[in-house]
């Protein structure tokens, strides 16, 4: 029997359907043997396999977002995620059309995998609501959006219907709308908050970024409630009783960044209800940090793993002794840009026990004056047998730290300095008081002449502003009052302010 060697495949694609028709290779051409066959052939050609090629954009959505190509995302617990990218653009131009809750509808259907870019430059709207709930969604980076909704489903039940899918969430330069009556309940329930909205996608999530996020509170209330200062200390006091804790099993990555508006409880909150068993780098730069709390102190308590923990261009002003670890791997504390004005031995040796543990203090800006500390250190970096020993390898670069003050050794390297250079006892320290002697001087003169103008014209004064009377003549003469200057009467509202605050 002759075989007719037949390959052919052949496609049509029509709309947003794709027909593959039979793929046959090996027909018979032996006599009547081959009509059979050419005959199912035939058949086979009109009744085609149907591929359906899916668009996850909701209608009208062309206008401002895409499908660009592909993104890979790797890391140790996802080896190899490939995802169609949607990058929406000119959002500006089509303000509050983008919601999660329409992507959703269309994402239901969705097979493959997702990433989303949204770049809306300060000037579009967006509905987020948190936690940010959708299918088959692994990334989602949103720059420069107002978002709205955002505590809108704390009480949905779509939340525990959708399963954690984001890998990675980065909300960076983003101003999120709250209406206050919606934050007032969400706030009041906290005792009751459900683990998925409170900890997100905290089976998945791997990379987390807020940078730069500010709030915002629509007033949506007729009446001030009763009691609404004490709603913050009473929230404090309920966080105590949630009775979940999110574990964080797969977050490698958390930055909180530029937040001017981060809270001083922040840490207290994020740690005593959470668990991050796996967190290497944890990014706390640009948040006008000025103090350290025992919760950084003790970092390796709550992060067994961490490998940098970044608090530069913050405003801590002295090297707090932190907890030596209990853990063996290398770990970086960035404390560079910050207001460390001075490195002393004892710091040093401190810092010596934490063998595994290298704290940068580069760009500080250090005082090199006459203070006895300061002496032993230039002496400590001078003796090539203190600092250049093995145990202090990891702080060969203090020697190459410079001086901000005084003038004539700004941009000084330490280890060209020798204790002569420090001008001890020259006019420049001398100069150094005189202006305060001077401003004190000024003040004593300025409060003496009052008294002598009050004693030698014994007028009664009183100012009412600050309720205060002088009593120098009798109570009969009431009329001759001092009447404050309207700017003397803002100085002293913004006085009295300042005083209570």
């Amino acid at each position: 029997m002759n075989v007719f060697k037949l390959s052919a495949t052949i496609k049509v694609h029509t709309g947003n359907y794709n027909y593959t028709f039979l793929d046959r290779e090996e027909i018979p051409m032996a006599g009547e043997v081959f009509w059979p066959y050419l005959l199912l052939l035939i058949l086979a050609l009109t009744r085609v396999h149907t591929q359906y090629i899916y668009d996850p954009l909701p209608k009208g959505w062309e206008k401002f977002c895409s499908i660009d190509g592909t993104r890979t995302y790797r890391s140790e617990f996802t080896p190899n995620l490939v995802m169609t990218l949607i990058r929406c653009n000119k959002m500006s131009e089509h303000s509050g059309i983008w919601r999660l809750d329409t992507l959703r509808e269309t994402m239901k259907k969705a097979t493959d995998e997702y990433a989303i870019d949204l770049h809306c430059a300060g000037e579009a709207n967006i509905s987020l609501p948190w936690p940010i709930k959708i299918f088959k969604v692994y990334e989602l980076n949103v720059y420069g959006c107002k978002v709205t909704d955002f505590l809108e489903e704390h009480n949905s039940n779509i939340i525990n219907i959708i399963p954690d899918s984001l890998r990675v969430l980065r909300l960076v330069d983003t101003d999120i709308s709250v209406r206050i009556k919606t934050f007032i309940k969400t706030i009041q329930k906290v005792k009751n908050i459900s683990k998925e909205f409170d900890c997100g996608h905290e089976d998945t999530i791997e990379i987390l970024t807020r940078s730069n996020i500010s709030y915002s509170f629509i007033n949506d209330i007729d009446t001030v409630i009763d009691g609404l200062l004490t709603l913050g200390a009473q929230f404090m006091q309920d966080t105590k009783e949630v009775k979940h804790k999110c574990i964080f099993s797969r977050l490698t990555e958390l930055q909180d960044v530029h937040e001017t508006s981060l809270s001083k409880y922040h840490l207290k909150l994020l740690l005593d209800n959470s668990v991050h068993r796996e967190l290497r780098m944890y990014n706390l730069s640009h948040n006008y940090i000025s103090d350290l709390d025992g919760y950084i102190l003790e970092w390796s308590t709550h992060f067994p793993k961490l490998e940098m923990l970044d608090l530069s261009h913050n405003d801590i002003s002295q090297l707090h002794k932190f907890k030596i670890p209990l853990t063996s791997h290398a770990t970086t504390i960035n404390l560079q840009y910050n207001n460390i004005s001075m490195v002393t031995v004892d710091d040093l040796k401190q810092l010596k026990k934490m063998s595994n543990v290298t704290i940068d203090l580069q760009k500080n800006p250090l005082i090199c004056n006459c203070d006895r500390r300061v002496k032993d250190l230039i002496s400590f970096i001078n003796n090539d047998e203190d600092l250049n020993t093995p145990e202090f390898s990891n702080y060969q670069y203090i020697k190459y730290m410079e001086c901000s003050s005084p003038k004539t050794l700004e941009g000084t390297k330490l280890y060209k300095l020798r204790i002569n250079d420090l001008e001890c006892g020259s006019t420049q320290e001398k100069e150094y008081f005189i202006i305060p002697i001077i401003c004190l001087t000024v003040f004593a003169v300025v409060c003496l002449s009052v008294v002598v103008i009050l004693v030698k014209y014994c007028k009664k004064v009183r100012i009412t502003q600050f309720h205060i009377t002088l009593p120098c003549q009798s109570a009969s003469v009431l009329e001759e009052k001092f009447t404050m200057h309207p700017i003397a009467v803002w100085m002293s509202n913004w006085l009295i302010s300042s005083l209570k605050k």
